[in-house]
């Protein structure tokens, strides 16, 4: 699979590479880790892609990044092309996700959970699924015990500026893939900088089924990542102060799927208000001063 300019992602080939298609993404060929050190901090972009890298070039930016205490997330999805997305917190791409995993910690807390959930952070996971690759979420969780300490999460969380959608859809597959599909709800946030809008995508994997003759007989297929709900936030600069147009309902996350079993009394699903999700694309736009 690649990240490209795609408006759906290629369900039915493994990821295989990162290509330099996305909006404005800066490409660097990998000759030493104080050399990427460098380029990460001169960058203007919330992403690169680094060419040329091995295993082992992964494992030892990993241990320097760790050692020097940076910041940056890392993207290996597909060894076989030598790329790795590199990610560089911003202000916009860090409210992104950080607001909408605020009010779901909200939600989590409220039905008394918080004991029984686990907060992930940029946590990295390698596949044994796909040799060799790995990569760092914007944020995950699980559900503990259901869950165990080196487990996959249940939900992971991406977002995007410079980053394009299809780009992000692109690691959401491999999220799914690469955990043998033990990740159960991906949430894609993407910022469009030129239309002043968030846009959210709610993925999930399903059985695809298929009809045979006039008969009700079901064939089912393999799993396939499903997009289950798509929100759009515009911001509408005609008013003083600016205000936030959601397209559509509120964002709701299955309850069984991010821990693993029926919601027993008081419990239920996940659900971020309209109104909160225009709350969280205030602080976007905020953040970046334009608010």
């Amino acid at each position: 699979m690649e990240f490209a300019n795609s408006p759906q992602p290629s369900l039915s080939t493994p990821a295989t590479s990162i290509s330099s298609s996305d909006e404005q993404v800066p490409v660097v060929k990998f000759t030493t880790i104080k050399e990427l050190f460098q380029v990460i901090d001169k960058t203007r972009s919330d992403v690169l892609i680094a060419s040329d890298i091995s295993p082992k070039d992964v494992d030892e930016i990993h241990s320097a990044r760790d050692k020097a205490g940076r910041g940056f997330r890392l993207s290996y999805i597909s060894p076989l092309t030598e790329k790795m997305l590199i990610t560089i917190p911003s202000r916009p791409h860090e409210a992104a996700h950080e607001n909408i995993h605020k009010f779901i910690m909200f939600r989590i807390y409220g039905m008394g959970l918080d004991d029984r959930w686990s907060t992930e952070g940029a946590t990295r996971y390698k596949s044994s699924e796909i040799q060799g690759s790995g990569s760092e979420p914007d944020k995950a969780g699980k559900p503990i015990p259901e869950r165990p300490e080196d487990g996959w999460p249940t939900l992971v969380i991406e977002a995007g500026y410079s980053q394009s959608m299809a780009s992000l859809r692109a690691t959401m597959e491999w999220w799914f893939r690469a955990s043998n599909h033990e990740v159960k709800i991906v949430l894609l946030i993407k910022v469009n900088q030129i239309q002043q809008s968030l846009v959210i995508e709610r993925w999930e994997e399903v059985h695809p089924t298929a009809r045979l003759g006039a008969t009700t007989t079901r064939s089912v297929s393999p799993l396939r990542p499903d997009c289950r709900q798509e929100i759009t936030i515009t911001k509408d600069t005609s008013s003083n102060p600016a205000t936030y147009q959601v397209n559509s309902t509120d964002l709701v996350l299955p309850f069984r799927l991010l821990f693993l079993r029926e919601p027993g009394p008081q419990e239920g699903d996940i659900v971020v208000t309209t109104a909160e999700l225009q709350r969280c694309a205030a602080k976007v736009w905020y953040r970046r001063g334009q608010a």
